[in-house]
């Protein structure tokens, strides 16, 4: 096996460009809160979350490249935010009370909707997917419905135990 010089250059170029897209994923995710978000564009992000000196840095890696850096780093935001959101519904009970039998699409699901939207802002960070804010409105309305039905079906069974003793 014969080794260029050329084939070792490509790999040393393949792994610097690499290096600098990981490089731009970790400066997007350590940017402070309320600078960047997934729902900015490519150059809003990098002109939100890097300064001049910064993004010399960059210089020479092709543009492809780093969109896709920042697609990867856009989906993991997403993520963030929507897991963040399901935390918070999952610890909002409250405010799905009276909605339990909503169903997507309707115009209860709607105003169900309405009030999470208005009631948080980590609810609203997921305005630009309102299939997002859906699912995660559905899911949680579901895991409540199941709640539901696990305390009737344990209160039934305790009824009959009382009835059984009597």
């Amino acid at each position: 096996m014969k080794c260029t010089g050329a084939g070792v250059w490509d790999d040393y170029v393949r792994e610097s460009v690499a290096g600098r897209c990981q490089a731009l994923i970790h400066a997007l995710g350590a940017a402070p809160p309320g600078t960047v978000g997934p729902e900015l564009g490519f150059e809003e992000c990098l002109g939100a979350a890097l300064d001049a000196a910064s993004l010399r840095l960059y210089a020479g890696i092709p543009e492809e490249d780093l969109r896709e850096a920042w697609r990867t780093w856009r989906e993991q935001a997403w993520q963030g935010a929507e897991d963040v959101c399901r935390k918070w519904l999952r610890g909002s009970v409250e405010l799905l009370r009276g909605f339990e039998d909503a169903e997507p699409g309707s115009l209860e699901f709607k105003g169900l909707l309405a009030q999470l939207s208005s009631s948080d802002e980590r609810f609203r960070s997921l305005a630009v997917r309102p299939g997002t804010q859906q699912r995660l409105a559905a899911e949680c309305l579901e895991e409540l419905q199941k709640a539901r039905a696990r305390g009737r079906i344990g209160k039934e069974d305790e009824d009959e135990v009382d009835a059984a003793e009597d």
